[in-house]
């Protein structure tokens, strides 16, 4: 009976070998090195069930493949990196080259064949497949538990540790859970001469708005967010270079950059909460996000604005995927050649608001249309990260005070974003008697349809006429007491009759 049974294991492990005998050398190689681990481990006093086979493949594999309950599949390590195991295909694929290694590896070390037939059912894909089921609990981690050092930045020679002054290389190493990397390699002495060249001609020499665009950018290599900060890049004309600024960032940074939809910022009618939120999910672990051209008069949502750029975590998630808790670490860059609509001053007030003013016009005669491959030559990245770098230094020493045209520029959008401001000033005049607020209100609707602009409630512009000083719950108006005034204006199309003079009469 014994020999019959030996003899059954032998057909079991030459069908086995069989099936496997087309691997290619690197899987030879890596089959090869699996063995030693095996050695290593001692492969044979594991639990020969399924969750025993689970433990050793996790233990095995555990620098190359790991579950991610967030993602609900395996992810990969690839020298650099974790990365999306799509179906599990790369875990699947390591299985079938452990059980191959475990029969030869049986073959040695077991004397009377129970050990050997125990692994010979893993060339079964149902009992592989049951070995990955239980190796997914013993070393998994979540979204939430990726990319979560600030300063360990991914290049492709390496790991910058940008917690000090001076950057530290590091090795790659999958125990950092990083599944983010640059495009640029760490070269501490490439230059970035085009780069240079580019931003003294769309800045047009103003060395002060350089020093701040660099900061911004070697901010953007962190997940430093204590600026709070939304940055627009504003040029009221087209070829003025914020669009190359942007991409070019976005290339060097690579999986840390992402773009986002403008109309994600926008306010929107009927949205309905329980609905994904990938453009939101997005952005977890990523340190730079470049919202590209919003449409004219897009109004803000300056809610949600206020959380992108806040401390605290946010809940979203991909479409059939499980929701994911992140707190922002992006730094958010709006290139646009209209400024969104702003209703709330308070964005303003907080200092959530920069712009940048990009007012370099290129003719088409001007263009350099080789620019932007230029720019992305690798030397010239390298570069681009070392100029990065020098500006998380300048911003550590210096912080980020708006240059005095940034900060011009930024009070002229908050002066025209003061949309009951400019109501008042176009429609109103002070003439010393009090008006319904109702009455105001309706005028402002009108003006608001008038423009192609959104409209507050009447709530919120009763309020924003009391920040203003002009509101009182109740007062006089022609002689009577009512409720909600404004106080000491009139619209301007009342008749107003000054004594001593005719009243002119409408048209």
């Amino acid at each position: 009976m014994l020999q019959q049974e030996q003899s059954t294991v032998k057909k079991t492990v030459r069908e086995c070998t069989a099936v496997h005998s087309t691997a290619i050398e690197p899987q030879k190689r890596q089959e090869s090195r699996l063995e030693q681990v095996l050695k290593d481990l001692h492969a044979e006093r594991y639990e020969t069930s399924d969750k025993g086979f689970g433990r050793l493949f996790a233990d095995v594999f555990k620098d190359k493949h790991r579950y991610n309950p967030s993602r609900k599949d395996f992810m990969r390590y690839d020298g650099k990196r974790w990365i999306d195991d799509i179906e599990g295909l790369s875990a699947r694929a390591s299985a079938k080259v452990l059980s191959d290694a475990l029969v030869r590896y049986a073959v040695n070390v077991d004397t009377e064949g129970k050990y050997l037939k125990a692994v010979a059912a893993l060339c079964n894909i149902r009992n592989r497949n049951n070995m990955l089921q239980d190796s997914k609990d013993v070393y998994f981690f979540s979204n939430e538990q990726l990319d979560v050092n600030d300063y360990l930045l991914n290049v492709q020679n390496g790991t910058l540790d940008l917690s000090g002054n001076e950057p530290v290389f590091l090795s790659h190493s999958p125990d950092m859970l990083l599944s983010k990397i640059c495009n640029a390699e760490y070269e501490p002495a490439a230059d970035c001469r085009e780069w240079k060249k580019f931003l003294l001609e769309i800045m047009q020499d103003d060395k002060e708005k350089i020093s701040y665009l660099q900061k911004i950018a070697g901010l953007s290599l962190t997940g430093n967010t204590e600026q709070e900060t939304c940055f627009i890049l504003y040029g009221s004309t087209t070829r003025n270079g914020k669009s190359t600024f942007c991409e070019t960032l976005i290339h060097l940074l690579g999986d840390y950059a992402v773009t986002m939809k403008p109309e994600s910022l926008a306010v929107r009618q009927n949205l309905d909460s329980r609905q994904a939120s990938g453009d939101i999910a997005r952005l977890a672990g990523r340190r730079f996000c470049n919202a590209s051209e919003p449409p004219k008069r897009m109004l803000f949502d300056t809610a949600l604005l206020k959380s992108l750029l806040g401390r605290d975590s946010i809940t979203a998630r991909h479409l059939y995927q499980r929701e994911t808790t992140f707190i922002p670490k992006f730094k958010l860059v709006i290139n646009t050649n209209f400024l969104p609509t702003i209703t709330d001053d308070t964005v303003f007030s907080s200092g959530r608001i920069n712009v940048i003013s990009f007012d370099r016009h290129f003719e088409p005669q001007e263009q350099d249309k080789d620019l932007k491959n230029r720019l992305r030559d690798k030397s010239e990245v390298s570069g681009i990260l070392n100029w990065c770098i020098e500006g998380l230094r300048l911003y550590r020493k210096e912080g980020l005070k708006p240059p005095a045209a940034v900060q011009t520029a930024t009070d002229t959008y908050r002066t025209d974003s003061d949309k009951v401001g400019n109501f008042i000033n176009e429609c109103l005049t002070k003439t010393g008697r009090n008006s319904k607020a109702k009455d105001v209100y309706e005028a402002y609707t009108k003006w608001c349809d008038d423009n192609g602009f959104g409209c507050e409630n009447k709530s919120n512009f009763f309020a924003e006429l009391k920040t203003k000083g002009v509101f009182a719950n109740s007062g006089t108006v022609e002689g009577k007491t009512v409720k909600n005034i404004v106080k000491s204006y009139t619209l301007e199309t009342d008749f107003v009759e000054y004594e001593g003079q005719e009243p002119l009469p409408f048209d």
